[in-house]
Formats: structure tokens, C-alpha cells, sequence
């Protein structure tokens, strides 16, 4: 029996005469339409034009396979109601409502938004910029379209080091200005002792090595502002405190350190002889600063310690006279002749002349920056073997003081 091709319908036989089974086919094509579903052999397919929407169409649980694009209607704002939960759809940008009612952004200006909530904004995405991590070096780089780092804009800064210990970078509420830029030194100071931060006015931090006296306000530093024994005269540079600077007893003698001291000691007596004689006194002292020296010569004890010129025999009408010199690392430094140091002139043998070693104090005011040798030399003119002049220094002490 012939049938349709869509929907395989019985066709009766048409002729003169009563087909028997003209009634049972009826009754089979009626059946088959009822039960059509236009699938393959159940109907023509239905085509786009034939179909009219007109409320929300369900997929039953089913997704929709192979299309070719998803076009949405714009809305004017994000759907906030419990109905629109698990949708996604378009206000200029592409949103999706997650099942906890939080309309997450997907897209931004022409890109896609970076994170759900807190996104980078502005015109982040059409610039070129970059924000990126590196696991290598555990740290984040934001920079511009040409690949230089970008400046960062925000509030407090929180820096936390590995026991979770933390500083904060706080801009002070009360800034008398719109905005401060403080430049941070080209490089470090030097290797040696720590350095002074100065800011200035365009806010340019750099070091110094020491105060000077426009860095101190007046009355801004009193002796109370120092421990004891903090600052010594190797702190001080030469001329940079001046007695101007001082206030009448703002410095008192608790607050000063002695300058150093060093002593030379000769045990026993010394005797000239001809040319310069080595007296056995000399002292080294440090002036790391070029401060000057002063050098003196004293006793050791309480016993005769003294110069003393005298001669075995000497020739009547001669008077021997005693010279004593300061060498300084091994140079005559500074030579004294005592016109009062001179034996008389008696009308016998043996005459002696003594001078107080108190009486000799010399001072060194340029002695330079380093450790200096001080020696004392003597001897006595004219030294005449007629009647051999002599000088001798008798237990005697030599010392040196940085003023």
C-alpha cells in the first residue's frame, strides 16, 4: 500500500469499487497524526519562522548544543531578583548571576574583567598596561603600555615580613599640602661611620656626614640631650662649635672628656755628650683630628729631678751653656736655648747650674692627623776638652696632652 513520505499515512487505493480496507487506513492515518513529532518520519521539520516565543522556554535541564552564537537583548541595569538567579545576560558588559545573588561582572570596556568582584578599572584594559606575578621572584609587577613600571596610588601601606610582624606606611591626615613627593637617595652613603638623613624642601632625602651649625636651631640641643660620655673631642670637627654657639653654662664640666694624654719616663740620669745626646724622654700621642700638642717635662717623683750643667774642669772665661731640642719622628722640631741655663763663671772648678725640668713645655699647634713621636735631645756648647761641660737630666718624666 502506498504511504506518505513525511509522515508514512496509509493512501487508499482509489477506484470504482469499495476498497474493504479503505476504513481501517483512515482510522491508522488519524493515529499516526495524533502521535506526530516531527522528528525524522513523524512530521516535516519545523522551521525558524514557524516558531513564536512569547515566555520563558525551558530546556528541561538539557543544554543547548551546536549554535552557532548566543545574542542577548541590552538591559539597562544588572537583574537583582531571585527569579533572575543563574542567568547571564548583557548591560554593555556581559554579567552572570551566580546562585548567591552577587551579579558578577565578566566583561569591562571591551575586555574581560580580571575578577569578580574589586576588578582593575579605568582605562586599565585599553591601555596596554600589565599586572603580573612572577613565582620566581614572589612578587607583583604593574606596568605601563611601553613596559616601565607604573606608579601605584592608595592608603596606608602595610609591609609584613615572614613572622608576620608588620610597618605601616601612613600618609598623615593633616598634610599642609596636595601632595608631597619624597626623592630617595642616588646610591648609599660611603663605607665608614653611619650618616645623617636631611630632607629638604622639594623632598629630596640625602646624607651628610656630621651636623654643622646651620642644621641647629637655637635652644634646640641641651645638655640634657646627651648621654655621658657620648661625644668626645674626636667628634668635634676643629672650629665647628664656637663660643657663639654656646649659651652661658649650657656646658658644664661633667659633660667634657679630658683630650688624651700619653707619658714618657727616662729611669736613671742621662749625660751629654758632644753634638745632640738622646735624653731617653719621648711619648707618642694620636691627634686624629689635628688638634693641637703640648708637651711638658716634670719629675717622676718627689726627688732632685732637674737639668744640671756643671763641668769636671773648665778654662776660666768660658761659660758653657746648655741647649735642649725637641725632635718630632725623628726631626728637630723645636730648639730652645735657656739664657739663664748657663754655668757661672767662678773662679774655681766645679761650678753647677741647675734648671727645673718644669720649665720645659713646648707645643705642637699643626701636628697633622695620625700618631707623632716626641723626643727630647740636649747637649752644651762650646764642649771643650779642657774642661769637658756637661748637662744631665736626673729622673725625669715627659708627657703629652691633646688641647
Amino acid at each position: 500500500m502506498a504511504t506518505t513520505p513525511n509522515m508514512l499515512l496509509p493512501l487508499p487505493i482509489i477506484q470504482a469499487t469499495d476498497d474493504p480496507t479503505w476504513s481501517q487506513d483512515f482510522l491508522d492515518g488519524f493515529n499516526i497524526i495524533d502521535g506526530h513529532n516531527h522528528t525524522t518520519g513523524s512530521g516535516v521539520k519545523i522551521p525558524t519562522a514557524a516558531i513564536a516565543i512569547v515566555s520563558d522556554f525551558s530546556f528541561t535541564g538539557f543544554s543547548l548544543a551546536n549554535i552557532a552564537s548566543l545574542q542577548f537583548n541590552q538591559q539597562l541595569s544588572p537583574l537583582i531578583t531571585t527569579a533572575d538567579v543563574g542567568k547571564v545576560y548583557s548591560v554593555s558588559d556581559l554579567y552572570y548571576n551566580n546562585y548567591i545573588g552577587q551579579q558578577v561582572l565578566i566583561t569591562f570596556n571591551g575586555a574581560v574583567a580580571p575578577t569578580a568582584v574589586g576588578s582593575f578599572f579605568g582605562d586599565y584594559s585599553s591601555s596596554g598596561a600589565i599586572a603580573s606575578y612572577s613565582t620566581a621572584l614572589n612578587q607583583f609587577s604593574y606596568t605601563t603600555s611601553t613596559g616601565v613600571f607604573s606608579a601605584m596610588e592608595g592608603a596606608d601601606q602595610i609591609l609584613t615580613n615572614i613572622s608576620n610582624f608588620t610597618i605601616t606606611l601612613s600618609p598623615s591626615s593633616l598634610l599642609a599640602t596636595s601632595a608631597i613627593v619624597l626623592t630617595l637617595p642616588v646610591s648609599l652613603p660611603p663605607s665608614g661611620p653611619a650618616q645623617i638623613l636631611t630632607l629638604d624642601s622639594t623632598g629630596t632625602i640625602s646624607f651628610v656626614p656630621q651636623l654643622v651649625t646651620a642644621m641647629i636651631a637655637d635652644i634646640t640641643i641641651t645638655a640634657g640631650n646627651f648621654a655621658d660620655i657620648t661625644i668626645d673631642n674626636t667628634k668635634i670637627a676643629l672650629t665647628s662649635i664656637l663660643g657663639s654657639n654656646l649659651a652661658d653654662g649650657s656646658v658644664t664640666q661633667d659633660k667634657l672628656i679630658p683630650g688624651a694624654t700619653a707619658l714618657g719616663i727616662s729611669l736613671g740620669d742621662t749625660t751629654s755628650s758632644p753634638g745632640d745626646t738622646y735624653s731617653g724622654l719621648e711619648v707618642s700621642i694620636t691627634s686624629p683630628v689635628g688638634r693641637p700638642v703640648m708637651i711638658i717635662c716634670d719629675g717622676q717623683t718627689s726627688s732632685v729631678c732637674a737639668i744640671t750643667i756643671g763641668s769636671i774642669s773648665f778654662h776660666v772665661g768660658s761659660t758653657p751653656t746648655a741647649f735642649y731640642t725637641l725632635y718630632k719622628n725623628g726631626t728637630p722640631f723645636q730648639a730652645q736655648t735657656q739664657s739663664d741655663w748657663k754655668q757661672n763663671e767662678p773662679s774655681t772648678s766645679g761650678g753647677v747650674q741647675t734648671l727645673p725640668l718644669s720649665s720645659l713645655k713646648f707645643i705642637d699647634f699643626s701636628p697633622g692627623t695620625g700618631t707623632n713621636l716626641y723626643q727630647l735631645f740636649f747637649r752644651v756648647s762650646p764642649f771643650i776638652s779642657s774642661y769637658v761641660p756637661e748637662a744631665t737630666i736626673s729622673i725625669a718624666a715627659m708627657a703629652a696632652y691633646r688641647l
